[in-house]
Parts: C-alpha cells; sequence; structure tokens
C-alpha cells in the first residue's frame, strides 16, 4: 500500500510563481511513483486593494513598478522560468488585473467538488497563456461551464456573501500562521516550503518525510508488538 502524502497549497490565481510552482510540483508527483498525493487548494490574495472592476494590467503594473519597461525587465526571471516549466506567459495580452476574491469563492467550492485543480489550472491559464478579462463574472461563467456548471450556479456562488466570509476567513487564517508569500505549500500539515521550488526539490522532499513518517511509525505499538 502507498504511503498518502497531502499537500495544502496557499496561492493566488494572479501568482507567475504560483503557476510555475504548480507545474513543478505535478511533474514530481507525477514521477514519485511511490506515494499517493492529496491536493487541497487555499487562498491568498496579493492585492486585495484592487477594486472589484479590476485594474487595466498595464496601468496597474507601470505605476507599481514605475513603468512597463521595468515590470518587463522584472518578469525576464519568471518568464523563463515559464518557460522551463511548460508555461507560455503572454502578459503582453492580459487586459485587466482582477481582484481575485471572486475566484477565490469559486474555487472554494470547487474544491468540495473535488475539482479544484483542475479549476486552479483552467484560471491560471486563463490568466496568463490565453488571457481573458476574468473581472468579467460571463468569462468566468463559460470557464466554469467547460465543469458542467451553469451561469446560474456559477452566478450565485458569486453573490453569495456567506462564501466570501469564509474565505476571507481562510486567507486571514494562514496570514495568522505567517504566510506572507505565495506560493506556500504544506505537506502532511507539518512541513511548509515557500516559493515555486524546483522539481528535485519537491522529490527529494517527498523521499524525507516519508523517511519520518517511517520513523515515526516505528516508535509506536501495535496491537501485537511484543514489547508494548
Amino acid at each position: 500500500m502507498k504511503e498518502k502524502i497531502v499537500i495544502d497549497i496557499v496561492s493566488d490565481v494572479a501568482c507567475p510563481w504560483c503557476y510555475v510552482g504548480k507545474k513543478h510540483l505535478e511533474a514530481a508527483m507525477q514521477t514519485s511513483t511511490d506515494f499517493d498525493f492529496e491536493v487541497h487548494w487555499h487562498p491568498f490574495m496579493l492585492d486585495p486593494n484592487i477594486p472589484a472592476e479590476g485594474r487595466a494590467f498595464d496601468a496597474h503594473f507601470s505605476k507599481k513598478f514605475g513603468s512597463m519597461e521595468q515590470f518587463q525587465k522584472i518578469s525576464e526571471r519568471v518568464i523563463q522560468a515559464g518557460e522551463n516549466a511548460g508555461i507560455n506567459f503572454r502578459f503582453d495580452q492580459i487586459p485587466m488585473v482582477p481582484n481575485t476574491l471572486a475566484l477565490h469563492k469559486i474555487l472554494h467550492i470547487a474544491s468540495v467538488e473535488g475539482i479544484a485543480n483542475a479549476v486552479k489550472g483552467r484560471f491560471l491559464n486563463a490568466y496568463f497563456e490565453n488571457p481573458i478579462d476574468l473581472t468579467n463574472d460571463q468569462n468566468t461563467c463559460e470557464i466554469m461551464s467547460e465543469f458542467g456548471w451553469s451561469s446560474h450556479k456559477t452566478l450565485d456562488i458569486l453573490n453569495d456573501a456567506d462564501i466570501t466570509q469564509k474565505v476571507l476567513t481562510e486567507i486571514e487564517n494562514y496570514k495568522q500562521m505567517g504566510v506572507n508569500a505565495v506560493p506556500f505549500f504544506i505537506i502532511n500539515h507539518t512541513y511548509g516550503m515557500s516559493g515555486a521550488q524546483p522539481v528535485a526539490y519537491f522529490k527529494e522532499a517527498f523521499k524525507e518525510i516519508s523517511m519520518k513518517m517511517l520513523e515515526n511509525s516505528d516508535a509506536s505499538c501495535d496491537i501485537d508488538d511484543p514489547n508494548c
């Protein structure tokens, strides 16, 4: 029977390194065949002050970095990391920077339904690689129709104040735990890793954690253990 490894990932949709980290983690899991993996996604907002209607991409990052030329220079590293991971970042085509709370609300229910990993990947692709305006609720409805959701269901979730509060509470809980940068990976509810670590790093972490799990298992009493 394979050992089970639970991975909780705190991340934002509008986070390029979160996309790279997802790809690296998936590559590591795919080749770590000795384990069964269970992945859970958790919300984080890099800029909760973005208005609900979003901001124009160029205006937002020109203000943040001084100019788009400076942003382009800074983004070269993540673009290269994306290429290495199989991601084609198209920053030049992104129309709007969304307030990602709405997307996290969708992911909250997607987690309940067991489709969060696929939905997360679809949102990341729709923001970074095949850019569409994710501030537009109709675009979100069209994406979720790919997962069998009706527009009525998607809009109800987007307008649900209770879900808003649940997401905001979860974000605050992780901040209280010390998570202030994403992606952040928590393995087996114990081991934390920050950043889009290389594939090899994840694979080695799985092995080390497995050894610690084995050590902890040895330090216990089985019902038929003569030493207990």
